[in-house]
């Protein structure tokens, strides 16, 4: 598979080439995802998690050696990798929404990037290049989501991490976050759940008091069974001496 070859840990640990077949990989993904059959799924779903947190991280590479540069041709090439990082990244993003909306790699990848763009905003060490990085790949991952359907879960799940993230000092970031939130309908949501969550626990003391029900009828019949066997007894005894 050549999708399984390109996003493969020997492949792109050299970023060079990694990134300059970009736009092919970008393609490649696309077509996979829109055609990988059931029994791959999962195996297209790993492989996109992984481009997607290489890409990230060569992204943060990027983004970090490009201060240290000079104003040339290297400038614009590490420029160039970086933007091509960041394209594989949405894409990648864009195709786990679509294949496993309600996986735990989903779900743990994006609090990670969440996690690292609400430190970004309360460190003030962070180099801004990286910062900015990690607003980036931010609003990849809430476009992504909002690309894609059945994100109901993962959203209510990011939910504490998207409230954070609204008041945040980016104008841009903001938008995209209010942009998922928007999607899903929380108070209904919560509503259903409690009334999910009622219904349960009316169920569970019924079924507790069914129980307790069945234990009393299993030792009334118990005890009937006991007296019916000493009146046959008499009777038997009776029944012989005449």
């Amino acid at each position: 598979m050549v999708l399984s070859q390109m996003l493969s840990p020997i492949y792109i640990s050299s970023h060079a080439p990694y990134v300059s077949q970009a736009s092919n990989l970008a393609e490649l993904i696309k077509s996979a995802v829109a055609h990988v059959p059931s029994e791959r799924l999962n195996e297209v779903a790993v492989l996109l998690s992984s481009g997607a947190l290489k890409s990230v991280d060569i992204a943060r590479d990027h983004a970090a050696a490009h201060d240290n540069l000079e104003p040339n041709d290297g400038k614009i090439r590490s420029k160039k990798r970086y933007d091509e990082a960041l394209k594989m990244c949405r894409e990648c993003m864009i195709g786990l929404c679509k294949l496993q909306p309600k996986s735990f790699i989903l779900q743990s990848i994006s609090k990670q990037v969440f996690d690292d763009v609400i430190t970004a905003f309360c460190s003030k060490e962070q180099k801004k290049s990286i910062r900015n990085t990690n607003v980036q790949i931010a609003r990849i991952t809430c476009q992504a989501i909002k690309l894609s359907e059945d994100m109901d879960s993962l959203i209510i799940a990011l939910f504490p991490k998207l409230c954070l993230l609204i008041s945040v000092d980016h104008t841009a970031l903001r938008t995209e976050v209010a942009a998922v939130m928007e999607t899903v309908d929380i108070g209904e949501r919560i509503k259903k759940m409690t009334s999910r969550t009622e219904t349960a626990e009316q169920q569970a003391r019924e079924l507790d008091d069914e129980n307790k029900q069945l234990k009393i009828t299993v030792k009334e019949l118990r005890e009937k069974n006991v007296q019916l066997q000493h009146e046959i007894a008499i009777f038997s005894t009776s029944s012989s001496l005449s």
